[in-house]
């Protein structure tokens, strides 16, 4: 569903070739989609 005007941005840090955290930030941007009524890219 196309949503004009909404849009969620989840900054993730990459250190060592790695992303710390990442199921965490995973897991805070699908709520946050979610509560948007947005689709996973």
């Amino acid at each position: 569903m196309d949503r004009p005007g909404y849009g969620l941005i989840e900054t993730m840090r990459v250190r060592g070739g790695r992303i710390p955290f990442l199921e965490r930030h995973l897991a805070r941007l699908d709520r946050s989609l979610k509560e948007l009524g947005l689709p996973r890219p």
